[in-house]
């Protein structure tokens, strides 16, 4: 079966063409960074492990003195920037790999007649400060 689009939170990922679109507007990235981000959303909410990563876009098995990994990593999450929460993309998960993260969990309130759906507060440690700021003044 071959995936001919994929969308995950504001990206829309295009294999075919190794063309990634966010909020509609063109990424360019290096063939590296495209391959890191298609493992990486196809598995969005698992972490990776970073020997699996290694092996499958860079053909070579991961070493602890090899950086280059973590390198396309830094510069693929500057390129798509934040989500659209304001939070990180892509975490590293100590000792174990990275792992893109879901987004937008929702609370769903069923005490009135119609159902609302709000999205969830949370302040979270990998959050910029004034993120976890106003979520925590929000609670």
């Amino acid at each position: 079966m071959t995936i001919n689009q994929l969308k995950v939170d504001d990206l829309e990922i295009l294999p075919p063409a190794m063309a990634v679109l966010r909020a509609g507007a063109y990424v360019a990235l290096t063939s590296i960074e495209f391959s890191l981000l298609a493992e990486l959303t196809a598995l969005a909410g698992q972490v990776v492990d970073r020997d699996e990563l290694s092996q499958k876009v860079l053909g070579r098995p991961y070493s602890p003195t090899d950086r280059s990994l973590d390198n396309h990593i830094c510069h693929l999450c500057k390129k798509l920037g934040p989500a659209v929460d304001g939070r990180r993309r892509v975490l590293s998960i100590r000792s174990k790999g990275y792992m893109y993260r879901r987004f937008q969990p929702t609370l769903v309130e069923s005490h009135t007649e119609n159902t609302r759906v709000q999205p969830l507060r949370v302040a979270v440690s990998n959050a910029p400060k004034t993120h976890a700021r106003a979520a925590r003044r929000a609670v």
